[in-house]
């Protein structure tokens, strides 16, 4: 409805208008949420409190762990949680969620069996799915996502050894629920999986070496362009330097992330009603004030 929100450093919820010139504290939380998305009228927000890693806390450790996923009705704000999933005692993160028609995914990082837990928000009632994993998205009424199954153990290995094994394995296609409909021609080198409701975009932003070691010689970032059956339309290289993530996509550009030369980020874009424009790269969207 015209507005934006907003979660502070001090863990404040705003509301504002779309120029930012009215801002309105609606509440402050004790705990940090991590993700937070709005569908169909409300925020959902996740909340863990695990500080160290799986392995490192024993059983009588995980004795007040907890994970939980809330949610507020933002069209008429009363501050009141409606909690929709929720663990106690047990070690685990949610830091993805992204909705779709009537369901909710809530990515979840459990270490011994990781997968997606999906909230139906017409039957109020929530399953888990294994065989979805990390950065799903949904595309033309399915799931585009890898099979965790499919993936060697790859510790020790090398990057490019990591790639090899990679390349040959794809990204599948999948009902609302995680149901195989067909594997696709889209490799696990391509990680980084965005759509909007005409295309896919594939980044390699993990097998070129981004965002691993600062001082490892980094491949070619490419970006790979996908129909909605995951057919292959053409493949753009990001030629530009001090590149960072894909922040997303809507009908009209791909958005990335560039690091200045003040230290800040400049947004640049690639317009994909040009993608038959053999000579389309990315260009400058909003670059930043030092």
């Amino acid at each position: 409805h015209n507005k934006l929100y907003f979660i502070t450093a001090f863990r404040e919820l705003y509301e504002m208008d779309k120029s930012g010139t009215t801002r309105k504290r609606l509440m402050q939380w004790k705990e940090y949420p991590y993700a937070a998305i709005i569908h169909r009228g409300y925020l959902y927000l996740s909340f863990f409190n695990t500080n160290a890693f799986p392995d490192e806390y024993t059983e009588e450790g995980k004795k007040g762990l907890f994970y939980r996923v809330d949610r507020y009705r933002i069209d008429h704000w009363d501050g009141k949680p409606e909690t929709i999933y929720e663990k106690k005692d047990a070690y685990g993160q949610i830091n993805v969620m992204f909705a779709y028609g009537n369901q909710v995914y809530m990515s979840l990082d459990i270490s011994e069996e990781d997968g997606m837990i999906v909230y139906d928000i017409l039957e109020k009632t929530t399953s888990f799915h294994p065989e979805i994993q990390g950065y799903a998205v949904p595309i033309d009424g399915k799931l585009l996502h890898y099979v965790p199954s499919d993936v060697p153990e790859t510790g020790g290995l090398t990057q490019e050894e990591m790639n090899a094994i990679e390349e040959k394995l794809m990204a599948v296609l999948s009902d609302l629920q995680g149901n195989l409909i067909q594997e696709t021609e889209i490799p696990m080198t391509y990680s980084s999986l965005f759509s909007n409701s005409t295309l896919i975009a594939a980044d390699n932003e993990s097998s070129a070496g981004y965002g691993a070691d600062p001082t490892a010689i980094l491949g070619e970032r490419k970006i790979r362009f996908y129909d909605t059956d995951a057919k292959l339309i053409r493949e753009i290289k990001l030629e530009q330097e001090n590149l960072r993530s894909v922040i997303g996509m809507n009908e009209d550009y791909l958005f990335y992330e560039i690091k200045n030369d003040h230290d800040g980020t400049d947004i640049w874009a690639i317009d994909l009603h040009k993608l038959d424009d053999p000579n389309l790269k990315g260009e400058p969207f909003f670059v930043s004030e030092e």
